[in-house]
């Protein structure tokens, strides 16, 4: 209910569910007021570039571990498959890093 109040109305103490100024202005503003096709375009290059990383460094790795050849490999993958959860959000730290240290953090290329 929050996205469809003005702004003066947004952070009341008590909170209250329900204004007299509801209605859809925010998302007009939105729309015509905010820069909005920047920041869309901006999220999709992220959303891209994050994927075409993630999407290389699982293959170069996959491969790795399909090529190699490894002693007891064959009962590595019951042990691998939990941790795999948990693996995807390795990635993000050092992404972050490469974009921080490329001094695109907070910018609107990123």
């Amino acid at each position: 209910m929050t996205s469809f109040k003005p702004l003066p109305e947004v952070k009341p103490l008590p909170p209250q569910w329900f204004s007299q100024g509801m209605g859809i202005q925010p998302y007009v503003d939105m729309f015509f007021q905010l820069p909005f096709a920047m920041y869309t375009v901006s999220s999709l290059m992220v959303a891209s570039v994050s994927t075409v990383l993630t999407v290389a460094h699982g293959s170069l790795a996959g491969y790795a571990f399909a090529a190699v050849a490894v002693p007891g490999k064959d009962g590595v993958p019951p042990v691998v498959s939990p941790l795999a959860d948990v693996a995807g959000g390795v990635g993000d730290h050092p992404l972050f890093q490469l974009i921080s240290t490329a001094g695109l953090y907070d910018t609107q290329l990123v």
